[in-house]
């Protein structure tokens, strides 16, 4: 995946949404920072870019978990410098107090401003944390140019009467030119099946448009309101009703919003069969991972890890291993055991006689007991779900979590300890609680 080319473009990602749609998952993690496939969202997202040529990353991270975070896992880019030595990551010290919910254009306006000498003359790309996606970069940047485009807007075909529709912003263009002429952001009525993939291409002339009296006025009638100032909600309509040159590059390969576990299981089962090349890299050799045993090796249908392989042997993996999965670092997995398209994470543990199916995740230092069966679930850090205990299609289970021992989860159920309750019960966010679980000290909700 590595590439000589380099683009005159820097990549700037606001990375600040609260994840509560994915609640429990992003009670004590990020959402750009939850691990999908053995990796995190926003990890393969930026060696994505970075190997099509983007070497410099902007992260305007608001927030203190959501910035320190951050900052601890990528760190001066360590975790990718090996693969792409020149990359670059720079961090903006938003001040949270002064600017508090004040929406991701505000925080891409900032990040531009903060970095105004080191990014001038330079194309823009505006990326989400949450995002994967198969763009061409090469595909996307030549239309942005011959178009001369201000703004060009990668979009994903749905269909017409896809409810999901209703959750993103929708675009109306011109079939011939491309040229953008509505954009409407998360309407019950879409005007277009055409959903914003949140992957923007600016031009440099962007910093001017920041700087004009019209988005003056537009930040401080928003901000007397207590209104946010986004990308979708308010700069891209601004962009197209006052004439700029806005185009559509619609996307053929995959893309993925991972806002719900509806679609981190869906994204999941697509890395699986093979979608998202960011993830086919999993299977690297020995040179290119520079350590022995730090690599995956196919078994069957399925990529393990060289520890586990190593731990295991092929004969217990191929007994083990059905149809499309991915095992990580150092796993036990016990006689008996099966597990059928999904993804066990680093360091975890499963006994005897266990049976895991339907695109289900453990993360790492998961534990699941003998005789557990686990369908269609998300299962996150440090659980231990009990011997014989049932977790059923849907679940979704918090860090940190015992399940006892002949336990049952329920359908659908999203399952978090009960110091986490008014976090998740806050009335904005629409929960409801289903079952009170005092043996657990915890409580299911949806």
């Amino acid at each position: 995946m590595k590439r000589a080319q380099k683009y005159d473009i820097t990549a700037i990602a606001p990375l600040g949404g609260s994840g509560t749609r994915l609640y429990p998952l992003t009670i004590e993690t990020p959402k750009h920072l939850l691990p999908i496939a053995t990796s995190t969202i926003f990890n393969r997202s930026v060696k994505w870019w970075a190997s099509q040529g983007i070497r410099r990353f902007v992260l305007g991270v608001t927030g203190y978990d959501n910035r320190v975070q951050t900052y601890r896992f990528f760190a001066h880019g360590g975790r990718l410098e090996r693969e792409f030595p020149e990359i670059e990551f720079r961090y903006s010290n938003y001040h949270d107090r002064e600017y508090a919910d004040r929406g991701s254009a505000d925080v891409f306006m900032w990040a531009l401003d903060h970095y105004k000498d080191d990014l001038r003359g330079q194309d823009i790309l505006l990326i989400n944390g949450d995002n994967l996606s198969e763009t061409s970069l090469d595909d996307f940047y030549a239309a942005h140019k011959d178009r001369k485009a201000a703004l060009s807007i990668a979009v994903k075909g749905l269909e017409h009467d896809d409810p999901r529709l209703r959750d993103f912003g929708t675009v109306v263009f011109d079939d011939r030119t491309m040229k953008v002429t509505q954009f409407v952001e998360k309407s019950l009525n879409p005007p277009s099946r055409f959903a914003n993939a949140a992957i923007c291409l600016f031009s440099p002339e962007i910093m001017e448009t920041f700087a004009s009296p019209e988005i003056s006025g537009i930040i401080s009638e928003l901000r007397a309101e207590n209104r946010g100032f986004d990308v979708g909600g308010r700069l891209i309509p601004f962009m197209v009703k006052n004439g700029f040159d806005v185009y559509a590059y619609p996307l053929n390969g995959l893309w993925s919003d991972i806002g719900t576990p509806h679609s981190y299981r869906g994204t999941t089962d697509d890395i699986l069969r093979g979608g998202y090349p960011q993830f086919r890299s999993n299977e690297e050799s020995k040179t290119q991972a520079g350590k022995e045993l730090d690599y995956y090796e196919r078994v069957g249908d399925s990529l393990v890890h060289t520890t586990t392989k190593k731990r295991l042997g092929d004969a217990r993996l191929k007994a083990s291993l059905k149809g499309h999965c991915i095992i990580g670092k150092d796993v036990d997995i016990g006689p008996g055991s099966t597990i059928r398209n999904s993804v066990i994470d680093d360091s975890c543990y499963l006994g005897n006689g266990v049976h895991i199916d339907g695109v289900t995740t453990a993360f790492p230092f998961v534990r699941i007991e003998d005789g557990a069966r686990v369908a269609n679930s998300i299962i996150g850090y440090n659980v231990i779900v009990g011997h014989g205990a049932n977790l059923a299609p849907g679940s979704v289970l918090a860090d940190n979590l015992n399940i006892p021992a002949d336990f049952e989860i329920g359908v659908d159920w999203r399952v978090v300890g009960n110091a986490h309750r008014n976090k998740v019960m806050d009335p904005k966010n629409n929960y409801a609680v289903v079952e009170e679980l005092e043996e657990m000290d915890a409580f299911a909700f949806r």
